[in-house]
């Protein structure tokens, strides 16, 4: 069964992304999470982030 957890800023290490839209994101393997650009008042990013989840 699969289910949703929230996570807070305090669940992880480093510096938290910018809340974003449109972005894209890909699932690799059972441990990673991969999230590229997206749109932050109306401008692009260009930046790659990982979870390691």
């Amino acid at each position: 069964m699969h289910y949703w957890v929230r996570a807070s800023s305090s669940d992880f290490g480093g510096t938290v992304p910018q809340p974003r839209s449109g972005h894209s994101a890909v699932n690799i393997g059972k441990s990673k999470v991969v999230v590229f650009g997206g749109l932050v008042d109306k401008r692009f990013l260009s930046d790659v982030v990982v979870y390691d989840i």
